[in-house]
């Protein structure tokens, strides 16, 4: 069963209606889903070949990633300032959020698009976050 599905929209549009797709995560892979409820398992967004997607997916993986950096900061703050059960929440939303950053990888290296783990570098931090 997939979690609450994420806020961030992914700008791909699904192939049976044409609403926004969004990601969720479930235990064993990310899927996508439109607000009609139809379900797209990454390997199939993967399988699309077209630009849009490929841009689309280049988006969301940067975002993802620059969301990761500011949780993983945030709970480093946290820990400075002894907020110790704060900083364990914003560690488990970065995990998660790696979770679905390697499950679009992954997928991706099972792919033909393999081209999609390409993060533009204006978007990438100097810095990995510890």
């Amino acid at each position: 069963m997939a979690r609450r599905a994420t806020r961030l929209r992914s700008l791909l549009l699904c192939p049976q209606c044409g609403h926004g797709l969004f990601p969720a995560n479930s235990d064993l892979t990310l899927a996508f889903y439109c607000q009609n409820g139809h379900e797209m398992a990454v390997e199939d967004v993967l399988r699309a070949q077209s630009a849009s997607v490929r841009t689309s997916l280049e988006i969301v993986l940067a975002e993802w990633e620059l969301q990761q950096q500011a949780l993983l900061a945030t709970a480093e703050d946290a820990r400075k300032h002894g907020l110790l059960e704060v900083a364990e929440i914003f560690l488990r939303r970065a995990k998660n959020l790696d979770s679905r950053i390697e499950k679009v990888r992954n997928a991706s290296s099972h792919s033909e698009s393999s081209a999609v783990l390409t993060v533009p570098e204006g978007l990438r931090s100097a810095e990995p976050m510890a």
